[in-house]
């Protein structure tokens, strides 16, 4: 299962980081990619993601090749966020086009909601992969150096 969020790059002390927002918990989100052929509505209930303790995965790829490896941080709001290296195929990939996180993970428990909402009770977070073709509604991405003269870069 796979569902997207925003990010970006960013450079710390020199060194290129992906800041991502990888699920907003207690968000409902709508299938809206092109390929996608089970378009729905789903939301992750707040508090129903969990991680492996040495974080998640992250890759430029759904293959089973993985960049690097970051720890969630959930926020109040019930965004879930991590912070990343930027390897040099993670910095290609954005400048590709690939603006966009999708994660993967595993549904522990589940349940559709009175209005047909597919409701992650529980779901173990595996990785978070760049992609441009975002399958839900909630996407955006923005790229943000790290000198002073800031820009934004808005997908």
């Amino acid at each position: 299962m796979r569902k997207t969020v925003e990010f970006g790059i960013r450079e710390r002390r020199g060194e290129p980081e992906l800041h991502a927002t990888i699920l907003a918990e207690g968000r409902v989100s709508t299938g809206v990619a092109k390929d996608f052929e089970d378009a729905h509505s789903e939301v992750f209930a707040p508090g129903a993601a969990r991680w492996p303790a040495d974080g998640i995965g992250i890759a430029v790829e759904h293959t089973p090749e993985t960049e690097t490896r970051a720890h969630p941080i959930r926020k109040r709001n019930g965004e879930i966020t991590v912070v990343a290296r930027a390897t040099e195929r993670i910095r290609a990939a954005f400048a590709a086009g690939k603006r966009f996180m999708s994660i993967e993970y595993w549904p522990v428990s589940e349940r559709v909601t009175a209005a047909g909402v597919r409701e992650v009770t529980e779901g173990l977070l595996q990785r978070a992969v760049l992609t441009d073709h975002p399958v839900f509604d909630t996407t955006s991405a923005r790229l943000r150096s790290g000198d002073r003269r800031r820009w934004w870069l808005s997908a």
